[in-house]
Parts: structure tokens; sequence; C-alpha cells
């Protein structure tokens, strides 16, 4: 931003109050040209001696001032210069700019609103609301900013990055891939938005393509660990799980410094801080010791590692393993045999010599040397106790026909759900199967009362589920559960029992491509979207083959 600072202050047309005052003013600009700060605003003073409140000399004064950080300072003098020149739609821009990095966004957004009030073909104007409205996490209307850029310049490659960031933020990861990939066409795109491109690539099912410009990053980039990061994802699908688990152990390091990323920093530095007295596990085997593991990513990625620790206790020697995890998976650990549960909080710290090692579970398959050939641990991995499938056999008895669980929606709070979430209204063909009674799965309250709403026939018995230890108990008397990408497949998956995963197209590493099974779930059967945000495919193949199942009377 300080760059555009110099670059678009200079075209302006000052009025020259005076002839002394203008000259100084010139030469406060020629200085700012050259980096000469302190010339420039001692340039800029001199012209205001002369002329006292001159709005030129204000403006250059309060660029000089924006450059050296003093913000405070900076303002003033370009509201000065405001009252005198309170028009000039590029005054105002720059102090949008200098608001901006005063950390004042809202009052920066009302001046680049202003801006373009004033001059609504200023395609500076509208490119720098675009990077405000990116910084606020507003993609949508950054998109729509950076597009109105874009008429006025259809070849404002300032533009059409931002525009690439905005659909990929958006989740529109095609657009973006075309738009970059042209972009690198042109002209060879920068290592940030050979990211964008590479992870675009990947996340529209061109693998090799984005393997090829992701490497090529890399290489010029190694420190850059978010290309690692996708670099593992790249491998995941292709199938090359050794290394893919080798370059994914960059994922902390990365995820402190990509806001782009997946995963919670703040976590990651709670366990820093917790685990500070016990050494990691990053080498070697853990034959004889006491092994805490911790939670990480999603609720289903901890269930799905869970499988693992069979072996750790059996093949690798584990005596005691300990998991430290959220309050919602804690209930499980009377369905895990042989591991203690413990529920983390911000004030937990594992005290010296109570564990004699700690790792993340998503490092289990790295250090465990696991390929997509040779994933430990038996199915189920999960087993509801006797007493807890009591507590469901009358309710469920009463359904007739096949027993069949659903869910629709994850979590709206993650980056991704608008991708994998379906309305209940889309799935409504799969309530005309004869023969199939449904019970809902989805605990939150949005979905339970979208089903609600929409009146189709479902049993919902969630207000009684308090963790996933009921859920899995309901689970454990169903036929089926049918389910978009979230634990619930997990769970499932590690009850042994069936699931039908409907799978949206940029899919996850787990599930890899044009596949319809799962190494790691034998239960689960995967039906994948051919075009993202096309859920009728699925749902039409998912109805028929739920009518051949039911088999009705």
């Amino acid at each position: 931003m300080l760059g555009r600072l110099l670059s678009t202050a200079f075209g302006q047309i000052f009025r020259k109050d005076s002839p002394a005052a203008a000259d100084c003013v010139a030469a406060a600009k020629r200085a700012l040209a050259h980096g000469e700060l302190k010339v420039a605003l001692a340039a800029s003073e001199e012209a205001l001696t002369l002329s006292p409140n001159y709005p030129p000399a204000c403006h250059v004064r309060g660029l000089a001032l924006t450059m050296l950080g003093q913000f405070d300072e900076a303002l003033t003098s370009m509201r000065l210069a405001l009252r005198g020149d309170g028009k000039n739609a590029e005054l105002r821009r720059n102090y949008g700019d200098t608001l901006r990095l005063a950390g004042q966004t809202d009052s920066a957004e009302i001046e680049y609103r202003r801006v373009l009030a004033l001059d609504p073909q200023n395609g500076h104007g509208h490119k720098a609301l675009g990077s405000l409205l990116l910084e606020l996490k507003r993609p949508t209307e950054a998109a729509a900013s950076y597009r109105s850029a874009l008429q006025i310049d259809p070849a404002d490659r300032e533009a059409q990055r931002g525009l690439g960031k905005a659909l990929f933020r958006t989740r529109y990861f095609a657009e973006a891939r075309d738009l970059f990939a042209a972009l690198h066409e042109a002209a060879p795109l920068d290592i940030e938005d050979r990211y964008f491109l590479g992870t675009a690539l990947l996340q529209t099912g061109k693998t090799e393509a984005a393997g090829d410009v992701l490497q090529q990053a890399y290489a010029l980039a190694p420190d850059e660990t978010a290309l690692g990061l996708m670099l593992a994802f790249k491998h995941f699908f292709a199938g090359d799980w050794k290394e893919g688990f080798r370059l994914n152990e960059q994922r902390h390091v990365a995820m402190r410094t990509n806001p782009e990323l997946p995963g919670s920093k703040p976590w990651i530095e709670f366990i820093d801080r917790a685990m500070a007295d016990t050494p990691r596990w990053t080498e070697g085997g853990c034959a004889g010791k006491h092994l805490l593991l911790w939670s990480e990513q999603g609720m289903g990625d901890v269930i799905m590692m869970l499988r693992l620790l069979s072996a750790l206790r059996e093949t690798w020697g584990a005596t005691t393993i300990t998991l430290l995890c959220l309050p919602p998976v804690h209930a499980l650990e009377a369905c895990c045999e042989g591991v203690r549960f413990i529920v983390a909080n911000t004030a937990w710290k594992a005290r010296p010599g109570e564990f004699d090692l700690h790792c993340s579970v998503m490092s289990l398959p790295y250090l465990m040397g696991i390929t997509l050939d040779s994933i430990p641990g038996h199915v189920p991995f999960l087993r509801v106790p006797k007493a807890e499938q009591a507590l469901w056999r009358e309710k469920l008895a009463a359904l007739p026909g096949l027993k069949v669980g659903l869910a629709w929606a994850g979590s709206p709070v993650l980056s991704l759900d608008c991708l994998r979430s379906i309305a209940l209204e889309q799935l409504k063909p799969l309530f005309a199967c004869r023969g199939v009674s449904f019970v809902c799965l989805q605990k939150d309250d949005a979905a339970r009362e979208e089903a609600r709403a929409s009146g189709l026939p479902m049993a919902d018995w969630m207000d009684q589920v308090g963790n996933f230890m009921d859920t899995a108990a309901l689970m454990d008397g169903l036929d089926l559960i049918i389910s978009v990408d979230t634990a619930v497949v997990h769970l499932a998956g590690a009850l042994g029992k069936p699931v039908w995963l409907l799978n949206r197209f940029e899919s996850e590493w787990r599930w890899m491509r044009d596949r319809e099974d799962s190494p790691w779930y034998p239960s689960l059967r995967l039906f994948n979207q051919t075009e993202t945000r096309n859920w009728g495919p699925i749902i039409e193949k998912v109805t028929t083959e739920l009518m051949a199942v039911a088999k009705p009377n």
C-alpha cells in the first residue's frame, strides 16, 4: 500500500496559491519519489510556512508522515488538506489508505466509498476498496469491487489478482484457477499467487498440473511451508501417502503464518504451552512409553485416527495412551478400549514427567510410516456399550422398514461448508422411497428447524442426544447412515455401520479421487460430485440405490 501511495500521489493537479509554496511541494514530491522521506517532510513543512494550511502541502506532508509510520500526525495533516480540497478523489483515497494503515478500517471504508461517489470511474478507488474488503474477510463484496475496476480497465493486472483472491476465498475455485492461470501465462506469478493457482488446480481435480505449479514454486521458495503443505495434499490425492504425510508435518509452521490455511493457530499455541516440559515424539519408537496424543483439526479427523491406537499398543509397544481432546470427543472414551481421555481447557498443563512423549493424532500416520496399502487397526474400532444400545432399542423398533440416519449440513463456521452442506429441500427425492424411515442426525438448531419447516417425515430425537456417545448409540441401531462430509461419517465408519457419503467435488484428501470406497472405513461408500455445487446427479443416484436396498413389501 505504501508503494501505491508513492506511485499515485504525484499525478494530482494542486491548487497553486503561492508559487514558492508550490515549488516546495514539487520538491517534496520529488523527494518522495526517491524515498527521501525526511527531505520530503521538510519541504512540505517549508511550503506550509509560506502558505499555511495550503492543501497540496498538507497532502504531501501527510503522505510523508504516513510512510514514516507517524499515522496520527499524517491523518491530522490530511484532514487539513480535505478542508480546502474535499472533492479531490485522490486525496480522499490516500486519506483512506492512511486510515487503513492506522487500523481504522471502518473509517477507511467510508473514505473509499466517498472516493467512488465523487468519481465512479476511479479504478484505483475500486481496487483500494476491494483490497480492504478482502482484509475484512468480505470476499463477495471484494469481488464486486474488483469487477468494477476491471470494467474500467480490463487489463489491470492488480485488479485481476485481487479478483482471483476474492474468488478463491468465496470457494469459486474453477474461476480463480482460470484467472490465475491466464495471469501466469502472460507473466510469471509471484510465490503467493502461485500458491493460489496451485491450490485452485488441486481443488478442481487437476492434480498433476497442481503438482507442477506447486513444486516449481516450492523449489524457488523452500521456506514457504504453505506450498509444502499443498504439495502434501497433491501426494495424498495421487496415492503417495508416504510423501504426503512427510510434507504434512509442516502444517503447524504453515498455519501460524498463512491465514489461507485451515487449522487453529491458538490451539497450536496452547499445545506449545501445555506441553512445554514434555518431549515431542518426532522419530523412533514409543515402546514402553506413556504417550499423550492431542486432538487436532476437525472432530472427524480425530475419530479417524482412533483406528491407529490399537497398533500403537500391539505393534509399537506404547504402554499407556492418553488423548487430550475437546468435550464432544471426550464422551467416546467409553467406546474406545484401553485409552484414557482428558478434556483440554486453557488452564491445563502437563506436569513434568507426567508423560514420556506427546504428539498430534494427525502426526501418527507419518511416525508410523503408514501408506495407502498399510493402514493398521481393526474396524470397528469404536464399540457402543450394551447399556447405551438398549436406551435406543425400543424407540428404533417402533420405526417401520429400513432405518436410515440422515445428516445434510456441517458447521457453517468452516470455510468449505458452503460446498459440502446440502439444503434439505434438495434431498426431498429420498423421502419418496417406500419402506424407509428417516432419523435426523443433525444436532444444530438451524438444521433441525429446517427439517421441521420442510414437513418431511423424519424422526428427531436429537434433543435427547448430548454428545458423541449418545450419537454413536443411536447410530448403532440404524441400518444405514447417509451424510455429507462431517464427523457423522467418521463415527459411522468407526462403528462399522453402512454409511453413504455425499461427497463434494473438491473432496478431502482422505477420500482421494475417483474412488467409491475408502481405505479407512470398509463400510463406507462414496457418492462423488462430478461438478462443484451440483448435487442433482448424486441425489438421483442415491435415491435409486436406496429404493433397491429398501425392498418395500
